[in-house]
């Protein structure tokens, strides 16, 4: 058992989550309810890859596609939906199923158009090898573009107007708008931004796995387990536990294959992570605060 490359290979796994989790901590910071909808933000962003692929674009070229599309569809669905249910006061339960909806309707238009067919998306790999760890250039992609997209949302919540005011408004939403901060506006860019990052996780996983209608639910649980974990609409919190995360399932499933157990219970241990976080620090790593 290579323990350095099992690191690695969780490393990969939390950068994935890191970007399909950032919608999830904006859309609850500022409307209090879990979007279950967004895994098919996630699956929406590797077919738009796949679509922008089958027409001569390379992989690297298709992400702003799977970008532009998923945050589309993000902002779409609020403003004909939740935006709608908000002016109306639904309550947390109405919009949560709500969400799961409208991800079902999602989902069989997605399986109406593609089908249930499997499809893979064509990146070249070369794979290196040092140190008995071989990684493939698709994984150091992931990695790099994982810590710059970090990086540039460290930047804005800091270091921007609009940034700060996202921060204000998640932290107290009805004090933001007393301030002057246009939190309806700000919700909007949360969508066009969070929506968009998971369908660019969406397009890496693929990569990495391959496409299918249900492809976002299958880490759906994983991306809440990260924003709990990290302190639920905290940005901050959830950057780190997607790392957290994704090192807890890259060791839980090798520590599952040594003892002769099916692969398939690796869900389980999100579950573990999320029960453990509720227990011991139902505030998350960061205390809820950015």
């Amino acid at each position: 058992m290579n323990i350095l490359q099992i690191f690695i290979n969780g490393i990969v796994i939390g950068s994935i989550y890191l970007l399909i989790s950032v919608g999830l901590a904006f859309t609850y910071g500022l409307l209090r309810f879990p979007n279950f909808s967004h895994a098919e933000l996630i699956t929406l962003g590797a077919y738009a890859s796949l679509i922008a692929c089958s027409s001569n674009f390379d992989f690297i070229t298709s992400l702003p596609f799977a970008f532009a599309i998923s945050s589309l569809i993000a902002l779409l669905v609020h403003i004909l939906v939740f935006s709608f249910m908000m002016r109306m006061r639904c309550g947390m339960v109405e919009l949560m199923v709500a969400s799961i909806g409208v991800g079902l309707v999602i989902r069989h238009v997605i399986q109406e158009v593609w089908g249930a067919k499997i499809y893979f998306l064509g990146f070249v790999r070369h794979v290196y090898e040092f140190c008995g760890v071989r990684i493939a250039d698709a994984e150091i992609f992931i990695m790099l573009f994982s810590a710059l997209s970090a990086i540039f949302l460290h930047l804005m919540l800091t270091r921007t107007k609009v940034g700060i005011a996202l921060r204000a408004s998640i932290e107290n939403s009805s004090l933001a708008s007393i301030l002057g901060v246009d939190v309806e506006r700000l919700t909007l860019f949360a969508w066009l931004v969070g929506g968009g990052f998971a369908g660019i996780g969406g397009a890496l996983l693929a990569v990495q796995t391959r496409i299918i209608p249900q492809l976002g639910w299958e880490v759906l649980l994983s991306a809440f387990a990260v924003v709990i974990l990290g302190g639920v609409g905290n940005l901050h919190g959830a950057i780190l536990s997607s790392y957290l995360i994704g090192l807890c399932e890259s060791f839980g499933l090798t520590l599952l294959v040594n003892l002769g157990i099916s692969s398939g219970y690796k869900s389980a241990i999100s579950f573990i992570v999320i029960l453990l976080a509720l227990i011991f620090k139902p505030k998350g790593l960061l205390g809820g605060e950015f």
